[in-house]
């Protein structure tokens, strides 16, 4: 979230905003604001330099990190004229690198370098050990690690949301609860333009609005006739799936994504697709897909010009064999990885006989 400050007064706060002066700071609010203070703040700070962070108990959120309630920066993406968009990546981590981080800041560049969005979220979201994919060690360690990776970024975070479920979740899915969180989130945004006052006692702030929304969500994802993203409104968060080609490429694999998965993936919330510089591979895709073709207009391909052929797979085996993974990944990851001896000949035999969880639940039965 940045560097912490110490709380300061609400007029000293304020000089500080106005001068822009301390960039990537976040400086903790000492009362809630008023719909006059909001709009001034959001205007003066649209520029995205300085992170505002509200204070949590205004909401009433016993647990912040569960619903991470991000207001101001949806209003300054607001104030600009902007679409705001949290980018969600979901995938193994086993172990995130250097380049997964990389993906997360090509896409917010190309994303707010268009003027259309202004990205106010990044997301990491660890996939469950029921995934069932070979060497995939258990995931305390992988979201561990994903945490140390991006300890000193402002902006991208990792919610263990996916892993924590009971069984392996349809990226689908995930990509629902994160929009839920943001219809929460956007009621939060309300009852703040409400407020007209900043004295006296405040009414205790009421759910019945967002959870309205929700419900109408999941009616939502229910239809076959889901609402395109393209026609959210401007103060409406877009949650968007980043990932590399090799996703849309997984796409045609049998089996492995459900049709109207799809669909709604690249229908209703939108992709935004690294590819290395030169490959056609990703437009190659568009073009003979018909669900890809019927959507492309929500489908980004970003050409990644620095070339960084790193993946996971790299880091597993020069671990496995001793070797140094520095600069292959975060620092703080490479001595996890050697402090705790994660990567060995037996850890990638885990699930080496299990048959990866999509295709057990997608095949039908006389075809397992």
């Amino acid at each position: 979230m940045g560097v912490k400050c110490p709380t300061v007064t609400f007029a000293k706060w304020r000089r500080l905003i106005a001068k822009k002066s301390c960039p990537n700071l976040a400086f903790p609010l000492p009362r809630k604001l008023n719909a006059k203070e909001v709009k001034g703040i959001a205007t003066s700070s649209a520029g995205g330099a300085i992170v505002i962070l509200p204070n949590p108990i205004w909401f009433g959120i016993s647990k912040p990190s569960r619903l991470d309630v991000h207001v101001l920066p949806t209003m300054q993406a607001t104030a600009l004229g902007r679409q705001p968009v949290i980018l969600l990546m979901c995938g193994s981590f086993n172990p995130i690198t250097n380049m997964h981080l990389r993906l997360f800041e090509i896409a917010r560049d190309y994303l707010q370098d268009d003027g259309r969005y202004q990205v106010v979220k990044g997301i990491l979201s660890p996939v469950s050990d029921r995934y069932k994919k070979k060497g995939l060690i258990p995931v305390s360690h992988r979201v561990a690690m994903a945490r140390l990776a991006t300890k000193g970024s402002d902006w991208i975070h990792v919610d263990a949301w996916e892993s924590e479920q009971d069984a392996w979740l349809e990226t689908i899915k995930v990509m629902r609860h994160h929009s839920q969180m943001c219809t929460m989130n956007r009621a939060h945004e309300e009852e703040l333009e409400e407020e007209s006052s900043c004295c006296g006692k405040r009414k205790a702030p009421s759910h019945k609005g967002s959870l309205k929304r929700l419900r109408c969500d999941e009616r939502d994802n229910d239809c076959p006739n889901f609402r395109d993203s393209n026609d959210l409104s401007k103060d409406q968060t877009k949650v968007m799936l980043l990932c590399g080609a090799d996703v849309l490429q997984s796409f045609c694999v049998k089996d492995l994504w459900k049709k109207e998965d799809i669909e709604e993936i690249v229908g209703r919330f939108g992709i935004l697709c690294i590819s290395r510089h030169g490959s056609s591979v990703p437009r190659q895709l568009i073009q003979d897909v018909d669900i890809l073709w019927k959507c492309r207009c929500n489908i980004h391909i970003v050409d990644n010009w620095i070339l960084n052929a790193t993946n996971s797979t790299d880091v597993r085996r020069e671990a496995r064999r001793g070797h140094s993974v520095k600069f292959l990944v975060p620092d703080a990851v490479a001595k996890y990885i050697e402090a705790n001896g994660v990567y060995t000949d037996k850890s990638e035999q885990i699930n080496s006989e299990s048959c990866l969880a999509p295709f057990s639940i997608h095949r039908r039965p006389e075809t397992l």
